[in-house]
């Protein structure tokens, strides 16, 4: 691969599992760690969906990291919550905002880590970087 195409990889990432970078990887296990230190199941069903409100209200989550799940392409988030680093799955309908989130042509301008209200507002799940 031409290395002006390849994209920069965080400290201490060793390669890219899809969207996420993986600092280790145990494939006995079948994870891998992200560059956050969330750990990353092969099996998507192995992430709790994370708790989001049904009111517009919301919750209001640490988040590290946003991108896809490298096997089955769920939207996923690395999220800190008391000193624990543990990653969840997001309803489908925050795909488009976990796409977001990359930064696209600007690669020192991240919007994560960040706090964000994640909440419903009738009809779809909605986040919100404060």
């Amino acid at each position: 691969m031409d290395s002006r195409k390849r994209s920069k990889l965080a400290d201490g990432a060793v390669g890219r599992a899809g969207s996420l970078e993986a600092v280790r990887t145990n494939p006995e296990a079948e994870y891998i760690i992200n560059a956050r230190g969330g750990i990353v199941y092969a099996d998507i069903e192995k992430h709790a969906l994370l708790k989001i409100p049904q009111s517009s209200r919301g919750r209001i989550y640490h988040v590290l990291s946003a991108g896809l799940h490298y096997v089955s392409k769920y939207p996923i988030v690395t999220v800190d919550i008391g000193r624990t680093v543990k990653v969840y799955r997001l309803p489908e309908d925050l795909k488009e905002w976990v796409f977001r989130q990359r930064p696209a042509g600007t690669p020192n301008v991240k919007s994560l880590p960040a706090d964000v209200r994640f909440g419903f507002d009738g009809t779809r799940y909605v986040a919100d970087i404060l």
